[in-house]
């Protein structure tokens, strides 16, 4: 209910989005009662960080006077009365960082005054970009500060479901009425600039000053006229306010080939120049690519992850997820010591057999439909995962390897394959777009580093 009467609000009020625009190389315009601009400078929060605390699989730092507490998933970052503090995330070498709130921070449930800042650092932990938003009353007055790479010019573009709606030179104002956004994410552009994504999870009524009236989901701020920043520059993002009371992170994401990764469970994540590494846990875990609904993902690894690596008795899960973020089925690995065994689980779809295929250089070696039973991989699961919604509407879980390797159906002599495909039989038939997403997780498994990301086309059925 309390969700459901803030977006009532924020539908009732409006999303009042006005940017004072001004010609790249002209002067500044002049805007009635314009707010005193010490008010809105990025927070100027001084005060040591604490120890680390790990959330989302990633280091958190309290900042100044906050305190960090893990509720239910999410993590509360508490701000004493009369303080300013907030919290840090280090995420490393990711392509790009998100992170979200479980509901947009409304303008009308805080108290006039409170501020907070998003600032984004580089490698050295010194700011590189900032938004800084204040209650002034029904709306949230946000500035705009790229001039630590040095620039005061950036553009703004809206979007609103992948769709350009402008794209407009903008100054050091942004007012929102109905206060902050569901979320933001920073990345180093291809061609250098910075960037600073402001996300709703609804499209937002937005009225630009001299410009037209749109619906946007999305909201880019990008520098303009600076130095090309090198990739993966950005480093760490700091969330710091005032007078909020606290504020909720509900999810964090690292980026790679353009796609969330967030993390399930307990590991710890580090992200590359070579990609995203899941630590190894005892506790179950794991981690959940988010594509949104695409007919077919392909996740590389960097190398198979062995048995001998893991402990015996440990478990490792691939689900093909659909658009709601459930198991569409499973692929369940056992580590017996020197090979995992599989089975294969497509009950949610209503399938209870299993076609199983495999391949060797393009050639088919195997081929046949079976009581849902188990597969037998040495030494361990593919250097690639693929999951698809087949053109017939099955689904289909495929591991692949750069080298044949040894492969038994049920208690079976051992066939070398190089791809191996499980496909659902029967049960309900999948839409052309219904994967969502891959997760793999379990416990007890063995590190591993997901290197890329690719989303294709649905492949044939044989």
């Amino acid at each position: 209910m309390r969700c459901s009467r803030r977006r009532t609000l924020a539908r009732l009020a409006g999303a009042l989005l006005a940017v004072a625009l001004a010609p790249v190389a002209g002067p500044a315009q002049e805007r009635p009662q314009a707010p005193n601009p010490a008010v809105l400078q990025p927070l100027p929060v001084q005060a040591r960080l604490s120890p680390v605390r790990p959330f989302a699989g990633l280091p958190h730092r309290a900042v100044g006077a906050a305190t960090l507490t893990e509720e239910a998933g999410t993590l509360r970052v508490g701000i004493p009365s009369g303080t300013e503090g907030g919290v840090q995330v280090d995420f490393g070498e990711a392509e790009f960082f998100r992170l979200r709130f479980p509901e947009p921070i409304l303008a009308a449930d805080t108290p006039d005054g409170a501020t907070l800042s998003v600032s984004v650092l580089g490698p050295d932990g010194k700011p590189l970009g900032s938004v800084t938003g204040t209650d002034v009353g029904r709306e949230a007055r946000m500035a705009v500060d790229f001039r630590p790479v040095g620039t005061a010019r950036y553009t703004i573009r809206a979007l609103r479901a992948g769709r350009a709606l402008v794209d407009l030179p903008g100054r050091e104002w942004v007012f929102i009425e109905t206060g902050l956004p569901s979320g933001f994410r920073t990345s180093v552009m291809k061609d250098g600039r910075l960037c600073i994504l402001l996300f709703w999870d609804e499209p937002m009524l937005i009225r630009i000053e001299g410009g037209p009236t749109i619906e946007a989901d999305r909201m880019f701020l990008e520098s303009d006229g600076a130095r090309p920043l090198p990739a993966r520059h950005v480093r760490s993002m700091r969330i710091a306010g005032k007078g909020l009371g606290s504020f909720v992170v509900s999810e964090e994401a690292l980026g790679l080939s353009g796609t969330p990764v967030v993390v399930v469970g307990a590991p710890r994540l580090s992200a590359g120049a070579n990609g995203v590494a899941v630590g190894s846990t005892d506790r179950s875990g794991g981690v959940r690519v988010d594509t949104g609904p695409v007919p077919s993902v392909l996740v590389s690894l960097a190398a198979i992850v062995e048995a001998r690596q893991g402990k015996d008795g440990g478990t490792i899960g691939v689900s093909a997820l659909g658009g709601d973020g459930r198991p569409l089925g499973t692929i369940s690995a056992i580590d017996e010591g020197e090979s995992f065994r599989q089975q294969a689980d497509f009950s949610p779809l209503g399938a209870e057999t299993l076609h199983l295929r495999l391949e060797r250089q393009g050639k088919i070696v195997y081929d046949d439909v079976v009581d849902v039973g188990t597969t037998t991989v040495e030494p361990g699961l593919g250097a690639s995962i693929r999951t698809s919604a087949m053109e017939d509407g099955s689904l289909c879980i495929m591991f692949m390897w750069d080298e044949p390797q040894p492969v038994r159906i049920g208690g079976g002599e051992p066939i070398l394959a190089d791809r191996l495909f499980h496909i659902s039989v029967g049960g309900k038939p999948l839409a052309a777009e219904a994967i969502g997403g891959l997760e793999i997780a379990g416990r007890d498994f063995p590190s591993m580093t997901l290197t890329g990301v690719q989303i294709l086309g649905p492949p044939k059925p044989h």
